[in-house]
C-alpha cells in the first residue's frame, strides 16, 4: 500500500490550532460546542469564546483525521500497550490525537480505551467529562447517539460514590440536552437509568432520595411536554415512577406526583388536541402500573 503523503503545513498548523482550542477550553472547565460545516465553507476553523463553539468544515475535518490517525497509530504500533511515561513527547501526541479521531468517530473504541488508561487524577478526569459533555450534546450527526461515549462516562463516574445527588442534576442536565440534539436517543435515557440505579443503590438518605426523584420527575416531564413526540423521554419518565416506588418506605408513596404526571399530561392533549401516541402510551402504562 502506498503510504499518504504528509500533510501540508498549513493543514499542519490548523491541526495545532484545533488541539490548542480544545486543550485551553476544557482546561477552563467550559463546554464547547462543536459543529461540522457543510463542504462548502472555506477549510478553517471557525472559533468564539463567548460562548465557547467550534465550527469544523468537513472539507478540514476529513485531513486532520488522517494527521491524528498516523500519530496515533504511529504509537501503537512502535509502543503497543507497553507502558511509558506520560511525559514522553510521542505519548503526548498521541493522547492528543484521539480527541481528534473521536470527533471524527464517536465509536472509536480505541482511541476511548487509550484515553480510559490516561485518567488518573480528579483534575484529569474532570477535564474529561467537559470534553465528553461538549461531544454529547454538540450538533454533531452520531455523537449524541454514541453508545461508546455515553459507556465511557458511565466508567468515568462509576468512582463516584452512592449518593452523589448534584452530581446527578447535571448528568441528567446533559442527558435531556443531548435528547434535545437527537429525539429518540435511547442511548441517552440508558445511560441516565444505569447511573441513576448506581447513585441510588444505598440504603440510606431515603428522604434525600425522594425530594432528588420528585425533583427530576418535575425535571423530566417538562421535558416530555416540550417533545412530547419523544416516546424515549416519557419512558425515563414512567421509569423515575416506578423507581420512585421505594420512597413508601420512608413513609409516603409517589402517588401524589404520579397523580400530577397524569392530570398535567392529560390537560396538555386535551388543549392542544394532541393525537400522538407516545403521551397516550405513557398515561397507559401509568394506569396499568398504579393498578398492578
Amino acid at each position: 500500500m502506498t503510504p499518504l503523503p504528509p500533510p501540508s503545513p498549513s493543514i499542519t498548523a490548523q491541526y495545532d490550532q484545533l488541539l490548542s482550542i480544545l486543550t485551553n477550553t476544557y482546561a477552563s472547565s467550559q463546554v464547547l460546542e462543536i459543529d461540522i460545516l457543510p463542504s462548502s465553507f472555506p477549510p478553517a476553523l471557525l472559533h468564539a469564546n463567548d460562548p465557547p463553539s467550534l465550527g469544523i468544515p468537513k472539507t478540514l475535518l476529513i485531513p486532520l483525521f488522517l494527521i491524528a490517525h498516523r500519530r496515533f497509530f504511529s504509537y501503537i504500533h512502535h509502543h503497543g500497550q507497553k507502558a511509558i511515561t506520560a511525559q514522553e513527547e510521542d505519548y503526548k501526541q498521541a493522547l492528543a490525537a484521539t480527541t481528534v479521531l473521536l470527533l471524527w468517530d464517536p465509536n472509536h473504541t480505541t482511541a476511548a480505551n487509550f484515553r480510559k488508561r490516561h485518567i488518573a487524577s480528579p483534575i484529569k478526569r474532570t477535564q474529561e467529562l467537559i470534553f465528553l459533555e461538549s461531544l454529547l450534546t454538540s450538533p454533531l450527526p452520531k455523537h449524541t447517539k454514541s453508545s461508546t461515549l455515553w459507556s465511557y462516562r458511565l466508567w468515568l463516574l462509576s468512582s463516584r460514590p452512592t449518593g452523589d445527588y448534584g452530581g446527578w442534576k447535571k448528568e441528567l442536565a446533559v442527558v435531556m440536552k443531548a435528547g434535545e440534539r437527537h429525539p429518540r436517543n435511547y442511548y441517552a435515557w440508558n445511560y441516565a437509568r444505569d447511573l441513576l440505579r448506581a447513585i441510588c443503590g444505598g440504603e440510606e438518605e431515603l428522604g434525600t432520595r425522594k425530594v432528588l426523584m420528585g425533583e427530576s420527575l418535575r425535571e423530566v416531564h417538562y421535558w416530555c411536554l416540550q417533545h412530547p413526540g419523544d416516546i424515549s423521554g416519557w419512558s425515563f419518565l414512567l421509569f423515575l415512577l416506578r423507581m420512585g416506588d421505594f420512597a413508601r418506605e420512608a413513609g409516603e408513596g409517589f402517588e401524589g406526583e404520579a397523580r400530577r404526571c397524569v392530570e398535567v399530561t392529560g390537560d396538555f392533549m386535551r388543549k392542544f388536541e394532541w393525537k400522538g401516541e407516545s403521551a397516550r402510551w405513557f398515561l397507559s402504562a401509568v394506569e396499568q402500573f398504579q393498578n398492578g
